[in-house]
């Protein structure tokens, strides 16, 4: 029987992730398949509960779920817990490991599109990544036993066994009460993939506040973004966001609101505008504008006003994390404008290179990936 891996979200027939993912697989030659799994809300924990199946992988984690799969995993990374989003789950030895591979993913597309400054040579544009050991099966022990579904104390069996004996046994057993993680902390001890790479200087526009939207905020604030502002349609969702981020950083974070804020005083801690502000978003140099909503996706329609954008500088990058369609109207707008803009099939590959190694332990072929998704 094949190993299996799949996208679990709602909606999912959307997705390349099949087509990149499966590309890879079939060029190590894996056994492998990959498969969508449309998942509604009140399937999410039987969902993650067949996850442990001896001959499955794992799962990417797609919208609406990044945020609700956490409780429902044995272990979470701690830079997955700090953004309060995974994308990536694995399955090691009967236990569910959760990741975000979205956050490094984004900084990885942003330098391939020449934004920011790389010092030294850790990024890898083409061909596997370096420093791959640190995504080899770290996969520390987790906590004791639980009653949500998918969690508890069990052994592996000899389903397992298989599985790694298909994956040329490159995963060690998780190495008991190691507490280190695959992916090293932001802002502490390192920062993947800020080490080296930086956006000082840069002014950074953030629409949503979702999962994507929340993974994104880490990246930006580990590559020592110079100023943040979070845009959302609620604006509780947003000051939700600005004060999980502003433990961890000394920029200006700016949230804002479509309709007027009745009484600012009630949110001290940061400024708030509306975007029928003519104040609001003075063009600033060096600014990106990064979208991380579905608005797009399924219909005509832009995340920011075209007014609004006709305020921004020149050389002002729009990034649009939606792939499919690829051509967006928020790009279209950004392009009339004489904006540069790029959809998102640059950070699915990123974050879907780093999601496989975690998957497999073994280095992501990259550019094989790459032609998948052309």
């Amino acid at each position: 029987m094949p190993l299996q891996v799949g996208l679990i979200g709602d909606p999912v027939a959307h997705s390349f992730s099949p087509r990149l993912q499966q590309a890879a697989f079939d060029a190590l030659g894996i056994p492998a398949r990959y498969e969508l799994w449309q998942t509604t809300e009140n399937e999410l924990a039987a969902r993650l509960t067949s996850l442990l199946d001896p001959h499955c992988l794992g799962a990417n984690v797609t919208i609406p779920h990044k945020e609700a799969v956490l409780p429902l995993l044995d272990f979470v990374d701690p830079i997955a817990t700090r953004i309060g989003a995974v994308n990536t789950i694995v399955h090691r030895d009967r236990y569910l490991y959760g990741y975000n591979t979205d956050a490094p993913g984004l900084l990885r597309a942003l330098a391939e599109q020449g934004i920011g400054d790389w010092q030294g040579d850790e990024f890898q544009g083409e061909g596997p990544y370096r420093n791959t050991e640190e995504f080899q099966g770290r996969h520390p022990a987790p906590p004791g036993p639980s009653s949500s579904p998918g969690r508890g104390t069990r052994k592996a069996d000899a389903g397992d066994a298989e599985t790694k004996r298909m994956l040329q046994g490159k995963h060690p057993v998780p190495p008991g009460d190691r507490k280190g993680s695959p992916l090293p902390n932001y802002g502490e001890e390192t920062s993947y993939p800020g080490r080296g790479y930086s956006l000082e200087g840069y002014t950074a526009v953030l629409l949503g506040a979702g999962g994507a939207a929340r993974a994104a905020a880490f990246a930006l604030v580990s590559a020592s973004v110079s100023r943040l502002i979070i845009l959302n349609r609620h604006l509780e969702r947003a000051q939700q966001l600005v004060a999980a981020v502003q433990q961890s950083v000394g920029t200006s974070l700016l949230t804002v609101s479509p309709s007027k804020v009745n009484d600012p005083r009630d949110y001290p801690s940061t400024q708030l505008f509306c975007l029928s502000d003519p104040d609001f978003l003075i063009p600033h140099p060096k600014s990106l504008i990064i979208n991380t909503t579905p608005v797009g996706m399924h219909e005509d329609a832009s995340p920011l006003p075209g007014e609004v954008l006709a305020r921004f500088a020149p050389d002002t990058f729009v990034f649009d994390m939606i792939y499919n369609p690829t051509e967006t109207r928020l790009l279209i707008q950004a392009r009339t404008l004489g904006l540069r803009a790029v959809n998102g099939l640059s950070m699915l590959l990123h974050q879907g290179a780093l999601a496989f190694t975690l998957w497999t332990g073994q280095p992501a072929p990259l550019q094989v990936m790459r032609a998948a998704l052309q």
